[in-house]
């Protein structure tokens, strides 16, 4: 066929663009392979910024339940934390609730298809019957950033009373004041609740009732 005949010349363009289509595909995929392994080189806070591919955080068991305790009981608990995504997952802020504390220094980041642990603790003095408490983690899952774990159980005393203190505030002379404290015995055996001595020039009167009569 003639260099110079019209279907020639258009076999020609048609060559010539699919080389070029061919080309620009080349290059677009040769840098999107660069700046992933760029990205996977990178330290952790990089990656997380790179804003290639996305992390996806995972918590297999988000609840830790200690069931019945005494004050004695060790409180302490491990969370597993993973990533399912295809860069490092940050973890942005963990807030813990009131009696509620952080074992050793928490994970950072968390690399892809990897998991990190988060240990917890509790203080027994702040607990009282049963107690459900909420720790919030917050990261850098694009879709899923809150991640609830919670602590619960119920904290049995041998001796409880409640409420634990009686204030009586600022009272007028020969004003007369009284607070009710409901002392529990949670063993199974009796016990006896002594008042003590008097205190010199005090003008507090105990008295004791039994299964709360009224004597």
């Amino acid at each position: 066929m003639p260099e110079n005949s019209p279907a020639f010349a258009l076999r020609s363009s048609k060559t010539t663009l699919l080389t070029m289509t061919a080309m620009v595909i080349a290059v677009v995929n040769a840098s999107y392979i660069y700046a992933q392994a760029r990205a996977a080189t990178a330290d952790p806070e990089d990656q997380a910024a790179s804003g290639i591919g996305s992390a996806v955080a995972r918590i297999e068991t988000p609840v830790r339940d200690f069931g019945r305790i005494t004050p004695s009981a060790s409180l302490q608990t491990d969370f597993s934390i993973g990533n399912g995504g295809t860069i490092p997952l940050e973890i942005l802020r963990i807030e813990p609730t009131y009696g509620c504390a952080i074992v050793g220094d928490p994970p950072k980041f968390i690399p892809p298809g990897e998991s990190r642990t988060l240990t917890l603790k509790l203080d027994p003095a702040t607990l009282r019957g049963f107690f459900d408490k909420q720790i919030v983690v917050t990261t850098s899952d694009p879709t899923n950033s809150t991640l609830i774990l919670r602590m619960r159980g119920e904290m049995r005393r041998i001796i409880e009373v409640s409420p634990p203190a009686a204030g009586f505030g600022k009272s007028e002379p020969h004003e007369l004041r009284e607070r009710v404290l409901t002392i529990s015995n949670g063993s199974s055996e009796p016990f006896t609740v002594a008042t003590g001595a008097p205190i010199a020039s005090s003008a507090l009167c105990i008295s004791i009732d039994r299964d709360g009569a009224r004597p």
